[in-house]
């Protein structure tokens, strides 16, 4: 029994029903015929006759401190039994009496308990459906701030993307029309050295030439290594980009099931049980790691974008 029944024990006991003095009790106030009277405590008259349904028929039947030895009852013949006098049985249907009002009041008393045990469960199990659903509700909001965190997050991660995307577009177009130039030089370089003996001379021409295709291998070497460097920083971007929606993911459906749960009470039709329900899995994470993941993500897509 719970402890605020334990504390109603102390408190006096229910009154007992009317009709258990009713039945006691006449209206003119005197005891029942089958209880003792008031005058049982007084001395009788001993009968000086025998008779044959007098106190001596059988023998004395009054009541004597040696009443429950041998040979001092009444003797049973074969027209009645007398073992106990009027007293006797009146004290034996109090007793019984008694013992019926004492088990009553025995029954009304944890009959009363209980029902104040009830009544104070069902107010801890209200007050503690309701402080859930405050925590769900609180749980709700959390998980959308952090989805709109992350699909921020998800946006600024896209469009860096768009953006290195374009720019390797541009570099590789870069490096095609770098051919152009590069060719022409080399093919001007090969057709001066087809000259005949007297006319190979090294002039100012040919040294812009070789100056123009040294500068276009240092530009191409410029634009590869930019390109690698691009492919990187674009590989990186789509990697947190992943975790991004991995952990967006995750905060969309709890948010979707925090959202079911908060809206169900105790009239919901679609409340099931489920075994297992309320059990902790061994690769669920607490509330801080849980919150310091999502923040570590973060972190980490706004240093790739940065870098």
């Amino acid at each position: 029994m719970c402890a605020d029944s334990a504390k109603a024990q102390e408190q006096p006991p229910p009154v007992s029903h009317p009709t258990q003095r009713s039945a006691q009790v006449d209206e003119k106030g005197n005891s029942a015929c089958y209880l003792p009277q008031p005058n049982d405590s007084l001395p009788h008259i001993l009968a000086t006759e025998m008779g044959p349904i007098g106190p001596w028929a059988t023998g004395r039947v009054d009541w004597g401190p040696l009443s429950g030895l041998t040979g001092t009852r009444p003797v049973v013949d074969k027209y009645s039994i007398a073992r106990y006098s009027e007293i006797d049985w009146r004290l034996g249907n109090k007793k019984i009496l008694d013992q019926a009002i004492t088990e009553q009041h025995r029954a009304n008393l944890i009959d009363w308990n209980g029902q104040q045990c009830l009544a104070q469960t069902l107010t801890d199990a209200d007050k503690n459906q309701a402080d859930n659903t405050k925590k769900l509700n609180q749980r709700e909001l959390e998980l959308h701030r952090w989805k709109c965190e992350l699909e921020k997050a998800i946006a600024a991660e896209s469009e860096e993307i768009s953006f290195m995307e374009e720019q390797r577009h541009r570099l590789k177009q870069a490096s095609k029309v770098l051919t152009l130039p590069e060719s022409i030089a080399g093919e001007a370089l090969e057709r001066r050295t087809g000259r005949i003996d007297g006319e190979l001379v090294r002039d100012e021409v040919e040294e812009e030439l070789i100056k123009e295709v040294a500068l276009c291998a240092e530009i191409r070497d410029v634009f590869s290594r930019t390109l690698k460097d691009v492919e990187k920083q674009l590989l990186e971007n789509k990697t947190a980009k992943q975790r991004l929606e991995y952990d967006w993911s995750d905060k969309k459906v709890s948010h979707e099931i925090d959202s079911i749960n908060m809206a169900l009470n105790n009239k919901s039709t679609v409340l099931m049980f489920k075994p297992g329900a309320v059990r902790f899995p061994d690769e669920q994470s607490t509330p801080d790691y849980w919150e310091h993941f999502t923040r570590e993500t973060l972190l980490e897509g706004e240093a790739t974008r940065q870098r």
